[in-house]
């Protein structure tokens, strides 16, 4: 037949058109499938679990020498200041004058788990008490925002606790923005 061959006269396999309105029987599964993925993923399939994220960090960091570190900015800062640590954030530097550049940081603080985000930045709280003040090493997930910080302070510190904001150790606390 005509229909079933090609211009020289050529059989070929008839192909269904996919003309408008029609589609292949298997579209609806697949559309299904991915409604299913999607609600999965939403529900909490890939979401953030907060108590992981925070055995995660007991597990890796230690605490004594982060908070010997942060009570030692705290002290060398009094009014306060904003770091950045190099080679861990930003390659552009210029956009961030005026910020303390530490160029010889701890070894601990790479092994702080990032959880895929970029960090951290360092800030030292101003002026207050040994209960008030903290040093906190903020990782953040960009344009995404999101993140988590880690606040740290001297064993007198304290911050209120509560589903997004956790105690570590005395004066350590890791939040979950």
């Amino acid at each position: 037949s005509v229909a079933n061959s090609d211009a020289v006269g050529r059989p070929h396999r008839s192909v269904p058109s996919l003309g408008v309105g029609m589609k292949p029987a298997y579209v609806p599964f697949v559309l299904v499938g991915l409604l299913g993925l999607g609600l999965a993923l939403a529900i909490g399939g890939c979401g953030r679990s907060p108590a992981s994220e925070v055995e995660t960090v007991r597990a890796s960091v230690p605490f004594q020498e982060l908070q010997a570190w942060a009570v030692d900015m705290l002290r060398s800062y009094p009014s306060g200041t904003n770091a950045l640590v190099y080679g861990f954030g930003p390659r552009n530097y210029e956009d961030y004058r005026g910020y303390c550049v530490l160029s010889n940081p701890p070894a601990f603080l790479g092994k702080i788990p990032t959880f895929g985000a970029v960090g951290p930045m360092i800030r030292v709280s101003g002026r207050g008490s040994e209960s008030e003040r903290s040093v906190d090493l903020t990782f953040f997930y960009g344009g995404w925002g999101g993140g988590q910080i880690i606040s740290v302070g001297g064993a007198a510190y304290v911050t209120p606790t509560n589903s997004s904001c956790f105690c570590l150790a005395p004066g350590v606390y890791y939040t979950v923005r």
